[in-house]
């Protein structure tokens, strides 16, 4: 711990440097779906009114340091509405139904509400809840997504644990029962932990550590589970289990990853949060943090490229059925790498409108 707080101590004052990330894949053009102001006014902000206990936990994610009693005011609701996930949405279902639009958007605006329990709120260093808080949750999910155990009883946790997983109600009411994302997200549930747990042991992780649980504990993967009910495909876990399926499936991962820890790093290390890939190539390679942001560009070029050669394989091995599960899995796959990209650059989750130049790159200091 002592070698973590050394390197928080040693981000202050430090600059840096986000490449254009549009970048990655230039014949990539956003496109929302028509009436995503709409799903963004009148279900996804007052969604999130109903569900989200805003708390002093929640404003520090934001980076709002509030009283306890102002906390609940509108004014932290609104620092989460201006995130707007509801455009991250918009992107993945284009072409899909109103409805589905609503229920994506809810559904990828929980990820990071659920998500930033464990990262910088209330169970951030309480394992023995945390233990507790994953078995309940886990059962949660097989109740309200294939009904394979009874509602769980959620009334020894606070009320802020409750809603971040009742929320899933309404949500769970417009989702088709499927058992791959039933799968998917038992396994993310499984694999979150305490804040900057991989600094534990005392020493500090290489970057192939730091991967293998940084792919484990996202959430890319339920994300990716959600391609089908966005296009209405029914696919099954032997489609899954394709190796070309799971090369891609590992490259969006890596990209979404990559990205996230270059944009989120001035919010995290602002909170003294490390366990991002920005800062773990700066110790094992003993760079600046300015080196260190370009060294992970590097990462995702490489990945991309990665995509785009299993995108070329897919398209000349696979036949019938496979085929159009194929095209329906690349157009999903770049949708969540690149809407990601977008939203994060229009969105105000990790800057300020203005502050990218007109070659999307944005210069900043930790």
């Amino acid at each position: 711990m002592e070698q973590r707080q050394k390197l928080c101590d040693s981000l202050k004052g430090q600059y840096a440097v986000l490449p254009n990330l549009y970048s990655l894949f230039p014949d990539w053009s956003p496109e929302l779906h028509p009436e995503y102001t709409r799903a963004r006014d009148e279900s996804t902000n007052p969604w999130i009114k109903r569900c989200v206990d805003f708390d002093r936990l929640l404003a520090v994610h934001f980076s709002v340091l509030l009283s306890d009693s102002f906390a609940k005011t509108p004014v932290v609701c609104r620092k989460l509405q201006e995130a707007d996930f509801t455009t991250f949405a918009a992107v993945m279902c284009a072409k899909s139904s109103f409805e589905q639009l609503c229920t994506v958007a809810k559904w990828f605006t929980w990820y990071f509400i659920w998500d930033d329990l464990f990262d910088c709120g209330s169970l951030s260093h309480d394992s023995k809840t945390i233990k507790r808080y994953k078995h309940t949750s886990i059962e949660y999910f097989k109740h309200v997504l294939c009904h394979e155990a009874a509602y769980p009883d959620l009334s020894e946790f606070s009320e802020e644990l409750q809603n971040a997983l009742r929320c899933w109600d309404e949500i769970a009411e417009h989702v088709l029962t499927r058992k791959v994302l039933l799968a998917a997200m038992i396994d993310y549930v499984s694999s979150v932990d305490e804040v900057d747990s991989i600094y534990s042991g005392g020493e500090v992780p290489s970057v192939q550590q730091y991967w293998c649980r940084r792919d484990r504990t996202a959430g890319v993967h339920p994300v990716i589970a959600t391609i089908p009910f966005i296009y209405d495909f029914d696919i099954s876990t032997r489609d899954m289990d394709d190796t070309h399926m799971k090369l891609l499936r590992r490259h969006t991962s890596y990209l979404v990853h990559i990205q996230n820890d270059m944009f989120s790093l001035r919010k995290e290390a602002r909170v003294g949060q490390v366990e991002n890939l920005v800062p773990i190539i700066m110790l094992n390679e003993n760079l600046r943090a300015s080196q260190a942001m370009k060294v992970a560009f590097m990462f995702a070029q490489e990945s991309a490229r990665g995509f785009d050669e299993v995108v070329d394989e897919m398209r000349q091995t696979a036949k019938g059925r496979r085929r159009a599960v194929a095209e329906i899995f690349i157009k999903g796959c770049r949708n969540i790498v690149m809407g990601l990209t977008h939203w994060s650059y229009t969105g105000e989750r990790y800057f300020r409108a203005g502050e990218a130049d007109q070659n999307h790159t944005i210069y900043f200091e930790l």
